[in-house]
């Protein structure tokens, strides 16, 4: 495979996992980065996802600063997928982060669920389907990081 044709993304030279690894990378970037975008730069939006994130309540001014913090490294996770997109065989690194940053969350949900379903509201459900949601990314990720490098190394 080469250079060029990984950089301009021509379909016909790599393969189908790498296809889908790109695919996750920016359903994953496209998702991020507005998200994030949102979160630092409105405390409308911020409220608005965390009611549909199932969280109740209002931000104190210090809850409002801290959401925006957030807001930048989810803007960052989502820079970095977009970045790995281009060229998944050299961002290998980029890409186990970005699995290894919704495994930690994934942790955390579990591990500290009492603070966040008592001081958010969050349900178990929902805690539940996100959890299953961002583990299916991770498991996306892995499969396709994986196989698309055996792919590259094969020739195949």
């Amino acid at each position: 495979m080469s250079p060029t044709a990984n950089r301009c993304g021509d379909a016909g030279s790599v393969s189908a996992a790498e296809r889908f690894l790109r695919a996750v990378l920016i359903f994953i970037a496209a998702t991020h980065v507005p998200i994030g975008a949102a979160l630092m730069l409105s405390k409308t939006a911020q409220l608005e996802l965390a009611a549909m994130y199932g969280a109740a309540g209002d931000f104190t001014v210090r809850e409002v600063y801290l959401v925006r913090i957030l807001g930048s490294c989810i803007v960052v996770i989502g820079t970095m997928a977009a970045a790995a997109a281009r060229q998944p065989a050299r961002n290998a690194a980029a890409i186990i982060a970005i699995g290894e940053f919704f495994l930690l969350r994934n942790l955390q949900r579990h591990l500290f669920a009492g603070e966040l379903y008592e001081g958010f509201g969050v349900s178990s459900g929902v805690n539940l389907l996100t959890s299953a949601v961002f583990f299916a990314l991770v498991a996306a990720l892995w499969w396709a990081h994986r196989k698309a490098r055996r792919d590259a190394s094969t020739g195949g």
